[in-house]
């Protein structure tokens, strides 16, 4: 039987009105019966069957999938990482980079750095550290 006469059966055995035999069930007409316990019997054989097959095929495709879900998983968290640490080089690289600008359009803005640190060296520095980043 198919999985779809089996599905069929066991929907029309499990029927409240009874008689699945009269109902059209697939097994009583396959062996040509109204004798339900005949029926019974056998599609209970044929579902377990199929159970069984479906059961093997699922642990398969997750054997499958599995090892490939570990692949994807250990690939998307390197990635990820790589990602993460280049969004953090650049945004600390843009940050020295607009301190650096704030700082030569208000010379208030970092009076303290000023006074220790000439602007043009200041610079020098803002470029290493941005440039150390790529």
């Amino acid at each position: 039987m198919t999985y779809e006469q089996i599905e069929k059966a066991l929907e029309l055995c499990a029927s409240p009105e009874g008689d699945c035999c009269a109902l059209g069930c697939p097994y009583a007409v396959f062996l040509k019966t109204r004798s339900c316990k005949l029926c019974m019997d056998i599609l209970a054989d044929d579902a377990l069957a199929l159970i069984k097959r479906q059961k093997a095929e699922i642990e398969k495709l997750i054997d499958e999938c599995g090892s490939q879900s570990v692949l994807w998983r250990d690939n998307f968290a390197s990635v990820y990482e790589t990602a993460k640490e280049t969004i953090k080089a650049e945004a600390r690289a843009e940050a020295i980079r607009e301190f650096v600008d704030r700082c030569r359009r208000s010379p208030h803005y970092c009076t303290d750095l000023h006074r220790n640190i000439p602007f043009e060296e200041m610079e020098e520095i803002a470029r290493e550290m941005t440039e150390e980043q790529k």
